[in-house]
């Protein structure tokens, strides 16, 4: 399984896809607090705290490329037409993005700058 979806690994823009009137991200947010009973807004919480361990493994994201992990982080700023959706990124160190068809391959470095190489 893990070599098909590194083989076949395309970016998953469908967070932006509108469901019932609701972007598809919000509403997997929202899901995941109703069903987890978690209330946020009065208190600061870290992905370390107890009650907020289910909620990082629920909000994990699992189709990323290998050698990438990612989560949304439950909030969204705004709303309307254009809400913000967060998540947190891990990457190995210098993994490569698979060819996604645009005529390159994106090698990622860590660093605040975000860096990166290419190679045709």
């Amino acid at each position: 399984m893990k070599e098909a979806r590194k083989k076949h690994w395309r970016p998953d823009d469908t967070f932006h896809n509108i469901i019932d009137g609701e972007f598809k991200g919000v509403r997997r947010v929202n899901d995941a607090l109703k069903k987890l009973g978690v209330k946020l807004g009065d208190k600061i919480v870290t992905s370390r705290d107890k009650d907020m361990r289910e909620l990082v493994n629920v909000l994990r994201r699992d189709t990323m490329p290998d050698g990438f992990e990612q989560w949304q982080l439950p909030i969204v700023l705004g709303g309307g037409n254009r809400p913000v959706m967060s998540f947190i990124t891990v990457g190995n160190a210098m993994p490569k993005s698979p060819n996604i068809g645009i005529g390159m391959t994106v090698y990622f470095a860590s660093s605040s700058a975000g860096h990166f190489t290419s190679e045709t």
